[in-house]
């Protein structure tokens, strides 16, 4: 019996561990789609207002300048649209465990330890695995996000060094 406790305590922590992980994975995932929301953001800000201090300037662009400052624009645009995709709101799953009480509590017979820590464990254990899901989910498209930033960062930086002028000699 001591051997079979033991066990069932054990599948119960590591289930509880399992379940913990996923639900703080998920956090940091959206805090990161979050915080890539924000810089694409102030990123297109950033970019309207250097064109139009250039333009305020009178300073000529290049017609492929103002095509890489479009195209870095879309892309951050992009990555905002993916963002709000991943950080809509997702199911979680969480067992109601009063109900496991319940039917061990008030049973018709009595029953050891054991047989609620395994229940326990076992519900934690499917919950997490279907959390793991929707924490995958957003895992993809936070990708998404970071290479649409990548190829926004890549057209921005194409735009700075068309716009430094090449010395002739």
């Amino acid at each position: 019996m001591t051997n079979e406790l033991e066990k069932a305590k054990f599948y119960l922590k590591e289930a509880h561990f399992f379940f913990d992980l996923i639900n703080e994975t998920r956090r940091r995932t959206d805090e990161k789609i979050f915080n890539m929301i924000v810089v694409s953001g102030v990123l297109i800000n950033l970019v309207f207002g250097l064109t139009y201090f250039l333009i305020e300037q009178k300073i000529i662009l290049e017609q492929c300048t103002f095509l890489f400052l479009a195209c870095s624009v879309v892309s951050y645009l992009i990555v905002t649209v993916f963002g709000l995709i991943a950080y809509r709101p997702t199911d979680i799953l969480a067992r109601d465990i009063r109900k496991v009480i319940e039917k061990y509590e008030k049973g018709e017979e009595e029953s050891e330890p054991v047989s609620p820590m395994q229940h326990l464990a076992w519900n934690l254990s499917r919950d997490a695995e279907e959390n793991q899901k929707a924490v995958l989910r957003k895992a993809v498209w936070f990708r998404r996000m970071l290479i649409a930033f990548a190829i926004g960062l890549g057209f921005l930086t194409i735009a700075f060094v068309s716009i430094i002028p090449i010395p002739t000699s």
